[in-house]
């Protein structure tokens, strides 16, 4: 089954406002997720603890924050 065949199977249906951007881009911050970066993992969380939600604070991040140049190096590798 084709994807668009999928959403009308679902009751899509395409409409104007959908097209509509609702935000702006200002700037793109990588961080590295490692020990003592702010977040919940799944062995932290007890057995029957489900479909878990939760919000992070930037401000609790910024010691996190990398350059796109080194979050690039970790995602493809060294270049030469």
């Amino acid at each position: 089954m084709s994807f668009e065949l999928g959403l009308a199977e679902a009751g899509y249906t395409t409409r104007p406002e959908y097209d509509v951007s609702r935000y702006m881009l200002v700037r793109r911050v990588p961080y590295v997720v490692g020990d003592g970066f702010p977040r919940i993992t799944p062995a932290m969380l007890m057995p029957g603890v489900e479909k878990v939600r939760y919000q992070i604070s930037i401000e609790a991040c910024r010691s996190f924050e990398i350059g796109m140049e080194k979050a690039m190096e970790l995602l493809i590798g060294h270049r030469t």
